[in-house]
């Protein structure tokens, strides 16, 4: 009997319900999805190969066993030709041209005439690229940004599991198509016709992030930032040509990779403390720390003259991965919530506004993104129904919303199934703990005190949204006045902007040298991180 199932297909992020049976290429042919430009049609050619990273349960066929090599069956490789839909699917379109797709960008430009900058911001769980018109000045620029999924989540979520992949050049290589292949779409989409942006006209391209997903666009060997003292010798600090990365730029398109300040903390933390320091320059005497949330964490810690940093693996919780109703910041997500007088929890869902969870129209409610996260366990923990471990409680629960039998929270019983349930909560725990306790570690190590501190700097991928007072209370952020805590949207954006406006040559250089004179500190060799990890883990 036909059932339907879901297929995703990378980089473009595109979701398709199919009937199980069905070939991949028959799918892509009614979807007008290109797999590969001239395909046999009947196994012999092996152009049309993906790779089948979820659903990769139908037998291969005796074709595939004589077009794949060993090598490709292990990674996953599958002939679309031949591969039948047995369960829900993801795959990535390994030979084609990256799909242009049409979608409406925040801001437009009206002429093809002058020069332009790119900036791709890579991160592990989502990449996010600018367009920026150079004829204008960083400051006048208004934002044109596009985000999408890293499509190399579908070779693990954590950077370890593709660093463990990408153990040969060949599975290197499909991690970088992976990644090369999403920020070429997303510039297309940006520079699409209707935009009447021309590619040639792009002079000036940076990008940043951490560590492994940049040698992974670079192509470079991973396998020693698997182990410590997680080094490859490649440090970043260069300007390539463009067009050997991005198609259709012209010949004297440069691309600019800012340096790495060491171990996991990648360049896109030192963009993180350039951006901060142009935008704060009156306070550079001032102790403070720049915490960017994400997948993984980048901590910097600005002591005076002193500079010091660490990475802390957090995990894509916060980014709305590994969640059962986790999301980013879209319509339809919970982004906050409070608990009203009468015991009522009220929530804000995007697009729709202020909600009781007894209102029927919290329906619209889809999803949780982080900030909504961090609020329902602050609630949860203040009325007792998550004890100090994280764990549900079997009885004497004060919100209606706790299923004590599954155990879950439910945000309403009966408006909506969106709910936390227990693995979420441990997952949340997971990431907090390590934003927290790289925070505490780093200062201890530099012999600085809380209260020495004047100011957080919270960014990233949700620090700018986030209830400072629940993200202490549920030990995500260190417990101080909250006055201190300040917010800046997009940082590392902010400092790659440095590059690609003025004398670019000249910044990478003085980056360079920045860099060398910041301590990199590894936390997963220090006693104090691992002690306080394990405490810092209960709400």
């Amino acid at each position: 009997m036909e059932k339907n199932m879901k297929l995703t297909i990378y980089p473009d992020n595109i979701e398709l319900e199919v009937t199980s049976g069905a070939k991949l290429m028959d799918i892509a042919k009614e979807n007008n999805i290109e797999i590969t430009t001239q395909p046999c049609g009947n196994g012999v050619c092996g152009k049309c190969k993906v790779i089948v990273n979820e659903g990769n349960t139908s037998p291969l066929t005796i074709k595939e066993r004589k077009v794949l090599t060993e090598e490709e069956i292990e990674a996953g490789v599958r002939l679309a030709c031949s591969f039948k839909m047995m369960e829900d699917t993801k795959v990535f379109r390994v030979n084609a041209k990256v799909l242009e797709e049409e979608k409406e960008v925040t801001k437009t430009f009206a002429s093809d005439n002058g020069r332009y900058g790119i900036i791709a911001d890579i991160g592990t769980t989502n990449v996010v690229c600018g367009l920026y018109d150079l004829s204008k000045t960083m400051d006048t620029q208004e934002e044109n940004l596009l985000e999408t999924a890293n499509p190399q989540k579908i070779m693990g979520m954590e950077i370890v599991g593709r660093i463990a992949f990408a153990n040969n050049e060949k599975k290197l290589g499909q991690m970088q198509k992976m990644v090369t292949g999403c920020v070429n779409n997303l510039i297309n989409r940006l520079t699409s016709e209707d935009k009447s942006i021309n590619k040639k006209n792009i002079k000036k391209i940076v990008i940043c992030g951490n560590t492994t997903m940049i040698h992974m666009f670079l192509g470079k060997d991973v396998t020693g930032l698997g182990v410590y003292p997680f080094s490859t010798g490649y440090m970043g600090g260069e300007v390539l040509s463009a067009k050997e990365f991005i198609n259709g730029v012209s010949e004297d398109a440069k691309l600019y990779v800012p340096p790495f300040i060491g171990g996991h903390v990648g360049s896109d933390a030192l963009c993180c403390l350039y951006g901060s320091e142009r935008e704060k320059s009156e306070n550079r005497d001032k102790t403070k720390l720049i915490v960017d949330m994400g997948t993984n964490a980048e901590i910097i810690l600005c002591n005076k003259d002193k500079v010091s940093a660490c990475s802390a693996a957090a995990g894509p919780a916060f980014e709305g991965m590994g969640l059962r109703y986790g999301s980013k910041y879209i319509d339809g997500s919970v982004c906050s919530a409070k608990l009203a007088k009468d015991n009522i929890l009220e929530y804000e869902i995007k697009g729709t506004g202020i909600i009781r969870e007894d209102e029927e129209s919290m329906s619209s409610a889809k999803s949780i993104c982080a900030s909504g996260m961090i609020d329902i366990l602050s609630i949860l923990r203040k009325c007792g129904d998550v004890d100090f471990f994280g764990t549900f409680k079997e009885k004497d629960t004060t919100l209606k919303g706790v299923d004590k039998e599954r155990p879950c929270f439910y945000l309403s019983k009966e408006n909506t199934r969106v709910c936390v349930s227990q693995a979420d909560v441990r997952n949340i725990q997971l990431a907090k703990s390590a934003v927290l306790s790289g925070i505490l570690t780093l200062l201890d190590t530099e012999n600085v005190s809380l209260e020495e501190v004047d100011e957080i700097v919270l960014t990233g991928a949700f620090g700018n949204g986030i209830n400072v007072a629940n993200a202490m209370d549920i030990k995500l952020l260190p417990k101080i006045e909250e006055s201190k805590y300040v917010f800046a949207k997009d940082l590392v954006l902010r400092g790659a902007k440095e590059i690609i406006y003025g004398d670019s040559d000249k910044t990478i250089e003085d980056m360079i040298e920045r860099a060398k004179n910041i301590r990199h500190v590894e936390l997963g060799h220090i006693d104090m991180f691992k002690d306080i990890f394990i405490d810092n883990m209960n709400v």
